[in-house]
């Protein structure tokens, strides 16, 4: 998914049944995950986390005045990683 690079918070919003969803999110944005998986492991900035018919929130902060991506990812069983770049 390609979205654009605007000066504000951005929203992403994935629904996906089976496999490896990947968002890639510009280096100076902070990122705000919702993720929601039945099974699977979520990938943010290089840590896992384990996910089992749950709902996980990680917040990853580079600097305090910068824009956040909110991504909401609903998915079956699969990987969610967010990647810098």
């Amino acid at each position: 998914t390609k979205a654009a690079n605007i000066k504000e918070t951005n929203t992403i919003v994935v629904r996906h049944i089976l496999g490896k969803v990947q968002v890639v999110v510009p280096l100076n944005y902070n990122i705000n995950l919702h993720a929601t998986l039945f099974y699977g492991t979520a990938y943010v900035n290089d840590k896992s986390y384990k996910i089992e018919n749950n709902h996980v929130q990680i917040e990853e902060k580079t600097k305090d005045d910068n824009y956040t991506v909110n991504v909401y990812v609903s998915s079956f069983i699969g990987d969610v990683e967010v990647i810098y770049r």
